[in-house]
C-alpha cells in the first residue's frame, strides 16, 4: 500500500466521505429492513421437511419407530383404522410416512400395488405389532430419487396444492385416497386412505394435521425470505457500486500532484494556489464544472463524480510554467538557478512553504556526489496497486456473500 502526501490525505478523505455516508445509510437500512430473523427459516427449513415426514426428533428412513411416526401420543394406534384416521392436531397420520402407509402398504384383506405396479409385499402391514420400519422399508426403494438439489417455496407450494386437490369430501367426512364405505381399514372393501373427520364441518381442521401445518407455514416463510433475500441483493449491489467508487479514488489519491508556486502566487487567483487534488475534488457534482477545471470525470452520471486530478494536464501545466517567459520563466527555474548555494537555497520558500531543497541526486538526476538546489515537489507514483479485500463484513445473508467496511479504505489512507 502506497503511503498518501498530506495533500492526497486531505483529497482522499474529501472524495471519501459522501461514499461512506451512502455506505452506512445501506447498512442501517439493511440491520433494519434484514435483520438475521428474516432468513432463520432457510436454516431450519430441511429440520422442518424432516419432522414433517418422519416425526419429531427421528433420524431417516431406518428409524420408524411408533412413537415418533404417530406423535408420541400415548394411545399409539393398534388398527389400519385407527392409523389412518383422526381430526386436526391429533390426526394419528400425522407424518407423510405414516400417510403414505395408510395409501400404499398392504393390509389385512388390502390390495396389492394400489400405489406402485407390481409392488412386492413380504409383509402385510400391522400397526399393533408394530411392523411399520419393516413395511416402510419395501415401500421406501419405489421413491424416485430426487435430481436437482434446489428446493424452493414455489415447489412447495406446487406440491401441496396437489395433495389438496386429491382430497375429497362425501359431505360428511373428508378422505384422502380410495374412500369406498364404512371406513379406512386398507381392505378392499372398506377404502385405502386417510380420514380427516371434522374438515367438512370446520375446514380449518385438516389445516391442522401436523404434516400439513409444518409444510403450509413452512412454505409461508420460505417465501416470506426468498422475497427478502431478492430485495437485500439489491441493496448488496448498491455496496458493490460503492466499493468500486472507493477503489477508483485512491488510484486518483495516487495521482494528486501538489507542485510547487513558481511565481509566489503573484499571477495566481487563490483558486490556482490550491493544489490540483482539491480543485478538482470541489465539482463532485458537475462534469461540466470538472472539465471546466482541467480535471477528468470518473462518474458514470453527469451529476456523480469523482472528479480526479488528470495527470497529464496537470504536468502540462507545470512545464508550461517552468519554461514561461521573461520573469514567471525565470521564477519557474528558480531553485536550480542557486547551484551549490545551500543558503540561498533554503531561502527559497513562498510564505512558509519551502520551495527549493538542497541534497544529492537521486537515481537518474544529475549531482550524485554533490549536493544542489533542487525543486521541491511531490511526485505521483505511476504504478496504480487497487485495494484487496478493502471491506470488513457488513451483512452476510444465507448465501454468505461477504461485504466489506469502507472503513478500511480509510485506514489504507493513514486518514
Amino acid at each position: 500500500m502506497h503511503t498518501l502526501t498530506t495533500v492526497q490525505k486531505k483529497w482522499a478523505a474529501q472524495q471519501l466521505q459522501p461514499i461512506l455516508e451512502r455506505v452506512e445509510q445501506i447498512n442501517r437500512l439493511q440491520k433494519q429492513e434484514y435483520p438475521h430473523t428474516k432468513f432463520a427459516v432457510l436454516k431450519t427449513a430441511q429440520t422442518t421437511i424432516k419432522e414433517a415426514i418422519y416425526g419429531k426428533q427421528a433420524n431417516g428412513d431406518e428409524d420408524i419407530t411408533a412413537s415418533k411416526l404417530y406423535g408420541g401420543n400415548a394411545n399409539k394406534p393398534t388398527t389400519v383404522q385407527a392409523a389412518c384416521g383422526g381430526q386436526g392436531a391429533n390426526h394419528n397420520a400425522g407424518t407423510i410416512i405414516g400417510t403414505i402407509l395408510c395409501l400404499c402398504a398392504k393390509a389385512a384383506s388390502g390390495v396389492a400395488g394400489s400405489c406402485v405396479s407390481q409392488q412386492i409385499y413380504t409383509a402385510e402391514w400391522n400397526p399393533n405389532t408394530p411392523n411399520d420400519q419393516a413395511v416402510w422399508t419395501e415401500l421406501e426403494k419405489y421413491c424416485p430419487h430426487r435430481l436437482n438439489k434446489e428446493f424452493t417455496a414455489q415447489e412447495l407450494k406446487e406440491h401441496l396444492l396437489a395433495i389438496r386437490t386429491a382430497i375429497h369430501s362425501d359431505g360428511t367426512a373428508t378422505y384422502l385416497g380410495a374412500y369406498l364405505q364404512t371406513n379406512c381399514d386398507g381392505s378392499a372393501g372398506s377404502g385405502i386412505c386417510v380420514s380427516y373427520r371434522g374438515a367438512v364441518a370446520t375446514p380449518a381442521n385438516l389445516d391442522k394435521v401436523p404434516w400439513i401445518d409444518k409444510l403450509e407455514t413452512l412454505a409461508h416463510e420460505l417465501s416470506a425470505a426468498e422475497k427478502a433475500v431478492s430485495e437485500a441483493e439489491k441493496l448488496n449491489e448498491k455496496l458493490e457500486a460503492e466499493k468500486a467508487k472507493a477503489l477508483l479514488l485512491f488510484a486518483g489519491a495516487q495521482k494528486v500532484v501538489e507542485t510547487p508556486n513558481p511565481v509566489a502566487g503573484r499571477h495566481q487567483t487563490p483558486e490556482q494556489q490550491k493544489p490540483p487534488g482539491l480543485i478538482c475534488g470541489a465539482h463532485n457534482k458537475s462534469k461540466t464544472a470538472c472539465l471546466g477545471a482541467k480535471c477528468k470525470w470518473g462518474g458514470q452520471k453527469d451529476d456523480d463524480g469523482p472528479c480526479i486530478v488528470d495527470e497529464n494536464k496537470v504536468a502540462e501545466q507545470a512545464t508550461q510554467a517552468r519554461a514561461g517567459n521573461g520573469s514567471a520563466g525565470t521564477a519557474a527555474a528558480g531553485c536550480a538557478r542557486h547551484g551549490t548555494d545551500k543558503k540561498a537555497c533554503e531561502k527559497g520558500k513562498t510564505g512558509d512553504k519551502q520551495n527549493c531543497e538542497f541534497r544529492k541526486g537521486k537515481d537518474g538526476e544529475d549531482g550524485k556526489d554533490t549536493g544542489k538546489c533542487r525543486d521541491s515537489s511531490i511526485l505521483v507514483n505511476k504504478k496504480i496497486t487497487l485495494i484487496a479485500a478493502v471491506f470488513v463484513s457488513l451483512v452476510i445473508f444465507y448465501h454468505n456473500k461477504d461485504f466489506y467496511s469502507i472503513m478500511e479504505i480509510f485506514s489504507s489512507f493513514g486518514i
